[in-house]
């Protein structure tokens, strides 16, 4: 577990053209909504939000980071963190992979060109930076320099650093795709059967004013083991709201104690990387109950372990059913459609 040493700072790269959401990504892989299928259904390379990596593992002045085969940097400089493509434009080489940071960008390990951070007019050998946030262990970022989706993530981001504490769940890899994890979020059915929630009240569902898609249901759950009392029954707040098909954002938990969790999933050859961060509302004083984050956090892993056994025996290839209860999935499914394939780095 990392505790966050700074639940403010929220920083963006340099403003980018956001793209408003369009008709939709007509790929060879994309199913049609009565045609849809549990493998993805949104661009193998989306135009969205990825989780790029932890901060405190950004030690070195350049980083590599590779997101579904994208070929990216994370360059810390004086200003803080920056991420940049890291091919080469003379010969293709990665300069993440032995590249020195010097004056004028990069020091390229194959052929010593100078390569310049960011593109600018008169340059030959230049590699562009790509939009990113942070909220204070994690650092989110997009793949191309000229279009992103944003849906209010990054605004958001910055909301919730100013009034929660971020801690991080143990990583893990699933055998699904990186949409059918965001994308339980808005099952409202399986939290009843696969984890156990005795009744599950759906409120409502629809767009943000920005874009986003959203959930909101409320929890009939036992009191939490960190408040006091006798147990008891109490109704749990949930919404989440899916800012990209690797991303949701989930607030739940009762009036005034309600938590935040940012759920994140990263395609790799054999399914995707899940990783969790659990937003935990200070007290006055600043502290954070240490038996409030050990609970929550052995919570979001056992949900994962809950999950697993399903998604590990899922037939991808099957086309659903869908009925009436699923309409929050197939808002999700839609939103992700809506994303456009982009480069990947380089």
């Amino acid at each position: 577990m990392t505790t966050l040493e700074d639940p403010r700072p929220v920083t963006a790269g340099r403003p980018r053209p956001v793209r408003p959401a369009v008709g939709g990504w007509t790929g060879p892989d994309r199913p049609e909504r009565a045609g849809a299928t549990t493998s993805a259904y949104s661009p193998t390379h989306h135009s969205g939000w990825y989780f790029a990596g932890w901060v405190d593992e950004v030690t070195a002045p350049i980083t590599p980071l590779r997101i579904g085969g994208a070929r990216l940097m994370v360059v810390r400089g004086s200003e803080g963190l920056n991420v940049y493509h890291s091919t080469c434009p003379h010969r293709g080489a990665d300069l993440a992979y032995g590249g020195e940071l010097v004056r004028a960008g990069v020091k390229c390990p194959f052929h010593g060109k100078g390569v310049a951070l960011g593109l600018r007019d008169n340059c030959r050998y230049a590699v562009p930076e790509v939009p990113h946030a942070r909220i204070g262990p994690a650092l989110f970022c997009g793949l191309d320099p000229d279009i992103l989706d944003d849906y209010g993530f990054a605004a958001r981001l910055a909301e919730l650093a100013g009034e929660f504490t971020f801690f991080t769940c143990p990583e893990v890899e699933v055998p699904i795709t990186q949409e059918m994890v965001i994308e339980n979020a808005f099952d409202l059915d399986h939290f009843k059967e696969v984890h156990r929630v005795p009744r599950v009240l759906a409120v409502d569902s629809g767009k943000t004013g920005e874009g986003a898609v959203y959930s909101e249901a409320v929890f009939e759950v036992g009191k939490p083991p960190w408040l006091s009392g006798p147990q008891q029954v109490i109704r749990s707040r949930f919404r989440a709201v899916a800012y990209s098909p690797s991303v949701v954002i989930t607030e739940m938990g009762p009036s005034g104690q309600d938590q935040a969790v940012i759920t994140t999933a990263t395609a790799t050859a054999s399914g995707c990387r899940v990783r969790v961060l659990i937003g935990i509302r200070p007290t006055p004083d600043g502290s954070v109950p240490p038996r409030m984050v050990d609970s929550l956090v052995s919570n979001a892993s056992k949900a994962l372990q809950q999950d697993f056994p399903v998604w590990a025996n899922m037939d991808r290839d099957m086309q659903p059913c869908f009925d009436a209860r699923d309409a929050t999935v197939l808002l999700f499914q839609q939103f992700c459609g809506q994303f456009s394939e982009v480069r990947r780095g380089g």
